[in-house]
C-alpha cells in the first residue's frame, strides 16, 4: 500500500513539475513575441483594426 502512495505522488509531482516548466515556457514566448513585434504607425481605422490579429488576442 506504501509503494501505490508512493508512486502516485511521485507521478503527480512529476506532472505539476511538467506544467509549471511549459507555463514559464509560454508565458516567456509571449513576452518575446510582444518585444519583437514592430512600433508602426497605429492604423486607426475599422478595417485595420479588423484585420490585425492582435485586436482578437
Amino acid at each position: 500500500m506504501h509503494k501505490h502512495y508512493v508512486n502516485a505522488v511521485t507521478i503527480v509531482a512529476f506532472f505539476i513539475a511538467l506544467l509549471t516548466v511549459l507555463s514559464i515556457i509560454a508565458v516567456h514566448r509571449t513576452n518575446v513575441a510582444h518585444a519583437n513585434q514592430p512600433a508602426g504607425i497605429p492604423c486607426h481605422t475599422l478595417s485595420c483594426h479588423a484585420m490585425n490579429p492582435g485586436h482578437w488576442l
